[in-house]
Formats: C-alpha cells, structure tokens, sequence
C-alpha cells in the first residue's frame, strides 16, 4: 500500500516527551501495522455532561494498547501507552490525528541467524519510537454535543458518519478593512517614491527616454489604484452603474493627486541627490547613528544624543526604516506613546511589517492593562489578540510559542496542548529575524551570552525569546524565558534574569550582586567579564558609581576586538570612562576609551572624552590631539570645535581660535552645550589675551596639520 508520507505526518499531535523525527522513517526499513477501524459512539446528555466534565478537568487520559491474537492461547498485550485528550476541550477543536507512544512489554528475541536487512531493522527500532496515529472526532466542540446531537436524525447520522471527521481544522485570516486600506495607501506612495527614485537615477528627462520601463509602471499603477479605490473609495461610497464608478474615479484622482504632490516635496526637502546614494550606505549611516544615540543615553550623555537625534531625523525625515528602527527604540525605552506615532501614518507591508504588528500588540496589552475599566479582562484580550496575529503568521512559530507559555503559566492544558500543536507543525520553517543589518538592541548591548538548552525546544524558544528582547517587548521575553530558564546553568540563568527584571523595574532594592567561578580560558575569560558587566549595571541603576566602576574594570583585562568583528563590552568601557571622569579620575577615562571603537560617531565620543580628560590633566597638547581626531568624521559636533577653540587660545593660536570658534557656531541650530567650555573662557585673563592674528590666510583646513601629522 502506498502512503504519502507528507499528509500521514502533517498536523498530528504528539505529547511533549515524544519527538519523533519523521523525515527518518524509511519506508524500506520500518515496519507499520495498519488497522483502519472505526468506532463511533452516540452520546446520551449525561454521557456527554461527563465526557467534557473529564476532559476539561483532566480526570482521565485514554489508554492505548496493541495485542497480539495470532499464536496465542490468549490476547497478549505487546505496546501500551497514554492519549492525553485535553486539547480537544481547546474551543473550535473538533478533530484531531495523535501519535502516541507505545513502549513495548516484552522482550526482544532475536534469531540466532538474522539477516542484514533484520539487523539493521533491530538497530533502528532501539533510536527511532513506536507510535500509534489515532484520530478522535466530536460531531461538536466540547460541552455542545448533545445540544448538537438533537439537531440530526438518527438515519443522517448513520449515513455520514465520517463527515465531521474530514473537517481539518481551520482558521479564519482576514484582514480588516482598515489594514487592508493602510497597506493598499503603502504600496501607492511605495510605488510613487519608486518611479521618483528612478527617474533621478536614470536622469530622465521625459517618458520617451524610458517608455519600456513606464509602460509597465502604469500597468503596475493601474493594478495598485484599483486597489485603492475599491478598498477605500468604493466603500465609502458605493456605485451601481459604470457611470458613477467613473465618477468615482475622477473623485479619487482628485484627491489623490496632492497626495503625490506631498510626497515629492517631501523627497525635494531631503535632497533629490541624497536620494538616490545607495539604500546599503543609508543603512550602514543610519544604525551608526541609532548605536550610538543608545549608548550615549545609556551613559546619560542626553546632550550629544539630543545632538545626534536631531541631525538623523533631519537628514532622514521620511525613511522608512530609519522610523521603524526608531520604534524599536522607543520600545526599548519605555516610550510607548512616541511609539504609537508610527501607526497613525501608512506604511508599506514588508518585513517589517510583522515585527510593527507586535509591537502595536504590545501596546495595545499596556493601554488595555493600564485603563481601569479595561484591566480585569486585559489577559484575556491579549491571549485572543495572540491568537489572531498567529493565525494572520500560520507559518511563524513566535506567536504560538508565546501561547503556550502564557497558557502554561495558568496551567490551562488544552491551550498548551493547542499550542505545542500549532508550533510543533511548523518547526522547521523559517522565521524572520530580527536582528539581520538592523541597530543593535539595547538587550544586546547589555548582555550576550551563548546560552546552551539541552532540547531542541529549549532551544527555539530562546530564539523567540531573543527576537522579543531585540523588539522592546520585555513582558513577552520574560514570559517565553521563565519556560527554559531552569534549563540553563546557574550562571547563565543569574545573568539573563538579573538584566531582564532590570530592563522591567523589578530588580528587588534587597538584591545582591554575585559572581560565578568560570573555567579558565578565553571563553571562561569572557564569561566573567560578561558576569561583571551586568553586576556593574546594577550598581550604576542604583546609582553607586564608584561600585559600578569597579565591576566595569572587568572589560579591561579582554584583548581588543578583532577588526570587524564586534565588541560585546562598549556598554562597560563606556561607563567606566565617563565614571572615572565624573569621579576625577582622567587616567582611568583615557584606559578605558582607548580601545577600538565600531562605527565612525562613536569614535567621535570616545576622542572628545579622551580629549576632555587630557585637558583636565593639563596636557593641552594631548587633548588637541584628541579633539581634532574627533573632527575627521563627516559628522559635525559644535562641542568638539569649542574645545578646540579653547586650548588653541590657550596656546596662543588666536587666528586658530577664531576659525575654530566660528566653525563651531557655523550650525545656529545646534548650539555649544557643554558648560565646561564657558566656564574655562571665563578662567581665562583676557588682559594676557595677544590681539595680533597670525596667518591670516590660513584655512580651517590646514589648521590641524602638525597634529595630525604627529598622530
């Protein structure tokens, strides 16, 4: 008898201690006992009053046996084992095939002389487990079979007696009408940016220089604008008669035609030239900007992460990712109602799409939880909500593992059960990530640890686990962890749940920082250092600087990063330099921020601390050095030209001074914030100030020349 495999596998429930691979089943190898029986029961009300009363409280599972009747006096039981039928009390459940596990009961006795073929058989059956596939069905959900049964004849029921059994279980995937109309506005702007992209790029000059290309643009227009006026237009108002579809049209071109008016101001206010640079430079500037504005603020450096926020958003008004990236970090901070700005605005369904979706979920939880009248039924709101966005992702396992472990934390067994079934159907799916070409998460930045799960299941759950860190969503990564934490070791387990109650205000005030012993290596190396650095961000989140400092210091004793290869400690350099610079301590500040640092903006951070510790060392020399490193970079920042403004008046170089001075006011919007300079100025005599200016013709430029040459 022939069998598809890929149907016989496909959505069939197995307990959580079974996991058979059945890609490895061959069907040349392994044997399968087929028994195609049927066996159906008419329930009376009280039968079925006490079949769902069984099943929902888990009072009974179903005993599975194989006998062997042939060459025995008697039936012998050769396999046992246990159907748990709780998912059949998940609401909507009315079908479902099992595998259950049969453990055998005798013992094996093998020939004297066995064949190849027998041998390989036996070595196959002690790795691979004996199931059974059972398949239950209800004429109706649970705690509605009787009132279902009345409604059919006796004689309807005997004649279709297998057609409630074919019903697969399915679900219902349709949009509303209101995302349907965001994403069909999306792909009209989508397209309206496209053919402005393209025309700048090609430098057309009109339609007949491309009319291959624009031909196929309308057809796509056609496609897109038909979309838009059916989903928005048609059902506000709807027509009868090809006329007043007609006029319809003309209605719609009349509104949309200033929408894309708008967006080519908008694209001519951020430059039509920036426009077309490549979309991997704009990316590779834009998370620059994004790590960096994270660690500034992380070492409450708020002046220059205003700075840098300001020239991004002005030099990325209406890129998209640039936005998305920024709601990640709004989430990440706890700004949910900047958050919520992103979702009044349309935007294009892509891969960011899924990721915008939880995050709105997400938010909507809090709004639910936080208003009086809404927050007894919030759990219950977010669990149905859970459940729509699984099933709007079949194919995405996040969603149902996330279920599973909030239906695990109440210990409601037929949503875990549903759950495990869901997910346990897709594993081996791709999933999105979120991490690929994207800013680093604030989680990331805090701890990286290469946890190890002993199952499989472990594993993909810290993988769900991770994309909720990275997306901001910290209540869900704490659900999906608190399911694998005991798995890990002590270590890991301290590391990751220390930082996870920090990022969610839950560290207790009585809480005390400890340190664990690692195996002496690179990797044991790291470990500890990884141990101090989450310790430091307790005390630093306390506000004990100096004991913060101290932890900090771990980061030191590690060689620098590979070129290219990322630093998982800048969170603790970082710190320990503006601590020991805030504590008095400049040499410590200049050890610490020496090291290599990713990115172009902050290495601009680290030489204009450097470059203040030298000042403050009275090594004015030194700190020219290091303040005008920090202007090699395209980015300009007033404070670094201030400074250098101070230490040349300071040296006598008045025309550096001035030119220098005047560079840093020549942005009037981004004013001199750092108090230190004005305070230094006022230091200075101005009686012992020389007025003569020397080479007046000097550039800017050139004025760096010795130190640069030196450095």
């Amino acid at each position: 008898m022939e069998v598809q495999r890929h149907r016989l596998f496909s959505e069939l429930f197995h307990s959580e201690n079974l996991t058979p691979d059945f890609e490895e089943i061959d069907p040349a190898m392994d044997e399968a006992l087929v028994c195609n029986s049927f066996h159906r029961f008419i329930l009376t009300q009280s039968m079925a009053d006490i079949l769902s009363f069984a099943i929902t409280c888990q009072q009974y599972v179903l005993a599975v046996e194989v006998f062997q009747t042939f060459g025995a006096a008697k039936p012998q039981k050769v396999f046992q084992g246990v159907l748990d039928p709780s998912i059949m009390a998940y609401p909507g459940v009315q079908n479902m095939r099992f595998a259950v596990q049969l453990d055998y009961l005798g013992k094996l006795k093998p020939k004297k002389i066995m064949s190849t073929f027998n041998l390989k058989s036996m070595e196959r059956a002690k790795t691979l487990p004996t199931f059974a596939i059972i398949k239950l069905c209800l004429l109706a959900p649970i705690g509605e079979i009787y009132k279902e049964l009345k409604v059919f004849r006796e004689s309807f029921i005997r004649q279709n007696r297998l057609l409630f059994c074919d019903r697969p279980y399915s679900s219902i995937n349709a949009m509303s009408l209101a995302e349907i109309q965001m994403e069909c506005y999306a792909r009209f702007d989508k397209f309206i940016r496209d053919c402005i992209s393209f025309i700048i790029d090609k430098k057309v000059m009109k339609l007949e220089d491309k009319k291959q290309h624009f031909c196929c643009a309308v057809q796509n227009l056609t496609n897109i604008l038909m979309k838009v006026v059916g989903s928005v237009y048609n059902t506000r108002t709807p027509t009868n008669t090809s006329v007043d579809f007609a006029n319809l049209c003309a209605f719609a071109y009349n509104e949309l035609e200033p929408r894309v008016h708008t967006v080519v101001e908008q694209i001519e206010n951020e430059g039509f030239d920036s426009y077309t640079i490549s979309k991997q430079i704009q990316n590779e500037r834009i998370i620059d900007y994004l790590n960096t504005i994270k660690l500034l603020l992380m070492v409450n450096d708020e002046n220059h992460a205003h700075l840098l926020m300001e020239k991004a958003i002005t030099e990325y008004p209406s890129n998209e990712r640039f936005w998305f990236y920024m709601v990640i970090a709004y989430m990440e901070r706890g700004e949910l109602e900047k958050a919520k700005v992103y979702f009044k605005k349309n935007h294009l369904a892509d891969t960011h799409d899924y990721f915008a979706g939880w995050i709105k979920l997400y938010i909507n939880y809090v709004d639910t939880r936080n208003n009086p009248e809404t927050a007894p039924d919030c759990t219950e709101c977010l669990l149905r909500s859970i459940t729509n966005y699984a099933e709007r992702y079949p194919r995405q396992q996040d969603a149902w593992i996330l279920l599973y472990c909030y239906y695990k934390r109440f210990n409601y067994e037929p949503g875990c059960a549903f759950a495990l079934w869901r997910f346990g159907d897709q594993h081996g799916h791709c999933r999105l990530s979120s991490s690929s070409n994207a800013p680093h998460s604030l989680w990331g930045l805090y701890v990286n640890l290469n946890i190890i799960i002993p199952t499989s299941r472990g594993t993909m759950f810290l993988e769900v686990f991770r994309t909720f860190a990275r997306l901001g969503l910290y209540e869900f990564a704490q659900v999906v962890i608190a399911a694998v934490l005991p798995l890990a070791s002590d270590a890991d387990r301290y590391m990751l749940q220390t930082q996870l109650d920090m990022m969610l205000n839950q560290l207790d005030e009585n809480f005390v920082p400890q340190s664990f012993e690692f195996e002496e290596g690179e990797e044991g190396d790291y470990s500890a250092a990884m141990n101090a650095q989450i310790n430091g961000n307790v005390e630093f989140q306390r506000g004990n600087l100096e004991e913060a400092a101290l932890y900090y210091e771990s980061a030191l004793t590690l060689p620098p990063p590979e070129v290219n290869e990322r630093d998982f400690f800048e969170v603790s350099r970082l710190r320990l330099g503006y601590i020991s610079y805030e504590l008095g301590n400049y040499n410590k500040c200049i050890e610490a921020l020496s090291f290599p640092f990713a990115g172009q903006l902050l290495s601009i951070v680290a030489n204009y601390m450097i470059g203040k510790s030298y000042y403050k060392l009275d090594l004015l020399d030194l700190a020219l050095e290091s303040f005008a490193n920090a202007t090699h970079m395209d980015t300009h920042v007033p404070n670094v030209w201030g400074f250098l403004a101070l230490i040349n008046l300071r040296l006598g170089e008045n025309y550096k001074a001035i030119e220098c001075w005047k560079y840093a006011k020549i942005e009037p919007n981004y004013p001199i914030d750092d108090m230190m300079i004005y305070e230094e100025l006022d230091a200075i005599d101005y009686d012992s100030v020389d007025l003569y200016i020397d080479a007046p013709n000097q550039m800017v430029d050139d004025i760096f020349r010795d130190s640069q040459s030196d450095s």
